[in-house]
């Protein structure tokens, strides 16, 4: 295992400062149980022996694509308000009815907790008998405290600032503080003297959106769980929780995006169907058999669903490319059959004949095409290697797909050719004789 604090290495700095990962490679697979078992065991020591610590799972690049392109959670509640005392407790409300949801893991209710603070209340007659304001004040305390930068280095070709600021012994010490000397006016007093120090505690966090004060509870998706799915029944959980008047809540996440994704590939699907469709009028020239052969794209999307139902998987970005690829790969049985039975016919065979004929002599190049189509995506479908399970999904939709398309086209498809066109393609066939 590596574990890496702060932002990512490399030109992607795609982390934050506050964060940290740790990477762990798996024993093989045969030596050890599923990726998912082995996150539940993680999750249940952490809670267990680390309670403090706020813990997320994900599969190594699942995790670089949602850095990189920025994409939420999951699952997102965002809470708007104005008080946040009272969003910390409508987001703490909202994670003990998610909690007990079986399809959601590493649930975040949002609350950072609070953290000891330095409040300075600076005594505005005070300073002004030192003839300083309170801003000036507070700009030399920021110095103090914070830092800044007065100078830089030039370090081969980097150039490095120097932050000039009171040693730890002065900053972390709240009596030391107090004691801060301040020279104004060629006199020097305490910090003490014009203003009224403290520690009370604060939210470690205040995060906004759209300038309004929000509170985010975030959630993943535990093994084959459906997006959409998890996302009704967690607003059916919310919907009875209490919304105070001003305060508004936001159930969301990766859904908007899942939805936009699905439209794009409605389109994409339509557009290569189209295509395809043009490439069959041309290699076939009929529109009859090009109809014929594209049969063959619906029952495959069909056979994909089904067997992506046996399985287990949800229809998701991943499954949908698999259908999307289906409707390129179901067509090529079909032009094998007919355009050899369509041969057989201009030689002055019957129709129905020279589909028999195609049938028996097409059977194993259909069959070997299938089978290495298959056989190539059979370690994606069984999820080996690492990132495979991203990629499962598109792997199993296509061999489903493929199988069902494969009987249909040497079964329904020369039926349908035979029924549509036995006539006219037969007497082409004796006029060319």
């Amino acid at each position: 295992f590596t574990r890496r604090t702060g932002a990512e290495m490399g030109p992607a700095a795609a982390t934050q400062q506050n964060r940290g990962d740790i990477l762990v490679r798996l024993a093989p697979r045969a030596q050890r149980a599923s990726v998912y078992a082995i996150m539940d065991v993680i999750r249940e020591r952490s809670e267990r022996e680390v309670p403090e610590a706020r813990v997320e799972l994900v599969q190594v690049l699942q995790d670089v694509l949602d850095d990189l392109s920025g994409n939420p959670r999951p699952i997102e509640v965002k809470i708007f308000g104005r008080d946040p005392l009272v969003l910390e407790e409508l987001a703490r409300a909202a994670g003990g009815k998610l909690q007990e949801l079986p399809a959601l893991d590493d649930l975040f209710d949002g609350v950072e907790g609070n953290v000891p603070i330095l409040r300075v209340d600076i005594d505005a007659s005070a300073a002004a008998r030192l003839g300083v304001t309170p801003a000036q004040v507070n700009d030399d305390l920021d110095v103090a405290l914070s830092g800044r930068i007065a100078a830089h280095v030039r370090r081969i070709d980097q150039s490095i600032g120097v932050r000039v600021r009171a040693p730890d012994e002065v900053r972390f010490d709240l009596a030391a503080v107090e004691r801060f000397p301040l020279a104004y006016g060629g006199t020097s007093v305490p910090l003490s003297a014009v203003a009224h120090l403290s520690r009370p505690t604060g939210p470690s966090v205040l995060t906004r959106e759209n300038l309004s004060p929000v509170v985010i509870l975030t959630a993943s998706l535990g093994p084959n769980t459906d997006l959409e799915g998890a996302t009704r029944e967690v607003a059916a959980r919310l919907k009875d929780l209490p919304r105070p008047q001003g305060y508004r809540r936001e159930v969301g996440g990766q859904i908007e995006s899942a939805r936009e994704t699905q439209g794009e590939l409605a389109g994409v699907f339509g557009l290569g169907v189209a295509l395809v469709l043009a490439v069959l009028l041309v290699q076939l020239r009929s529109l009859r058999l090009a109809l014929v052969v594209l049969l063959g794209a619906p029952l495959g999307l069909v056979g994909a669903i089904v067997t992506l139902l046996v399985v287990g998987i949800p229809l998701n970005a991943s499954s949908l490319m698999g259908c999307v690829l289906l409707a390129g790969l179901v067509v090529k049985n079909g032009i094998l059959l007919l355009e050899h039975a369509q041969n057989l016919a201009l030689e002055g065979h019957d129709f129905a004949e020279a589909v028999a004929q195609a049938g028996g002599r097409r059977l194993r190049p259909i069959l070997m095409t299938t089978l290495a189509t298959v056989v190539g995506l059979v370690p994606l479908a069984f999820g080996f290697g690492a990132g495979a399970e991203l990629q499962r999904p598109l792997a199993v939709a296509t061999i489903g797909g493929l199988l069902l398309s494969t009987l249909v086209t040497l079964l329904a498809v020369p039926t349908l050719a035979v029924l549509l066109m036995p006539r006219r393609t037969t007497r082409a066939g004796r006029d060319a004789s």
